[in-house]
């Protein structure tokens, strides 16, 4: 059987006797809970993942074009199929 130290080199049991551990195990609690960050975007303008194999050249030419490939791909369909996506 192996006895587990944490870094300090003390068992579990030592901390416990020292009363530490409950000290260490437990996190500490808010009263309030978070309420911050960014609102969900509209469905209509949420992204959805949908993976693709494409071509090697054609990745390479879209990685050369700077930005995320997401967005490279999108602009390259607004502009050659002319749409507008919605507000």
């Amino acid at each position: 059987m192996t006895i587990k130290k944490n870094r300090a080199g003390l068992t579990d049991e030592e901390l416990a006797d020292c009363g530490l551990l409950s000290e260490l195990t437990t996190s500490p609690t808010t009263s309030a809970p978070n309420k911050g960050g960014r609102p969900p975007a509209a469905p209509h303008l949420q992204r959805v993942n949908v993976p693709l194999r494409l071509p090697r050249w054609l990745v390479e030419w879209i990685d050369a074009q700077g930005g995320t490939r997401a967005d490279v791909i999108e602009a390259a369909l607004l502009k050659a199929c002319k749409l507008k996506p919605p507000k």
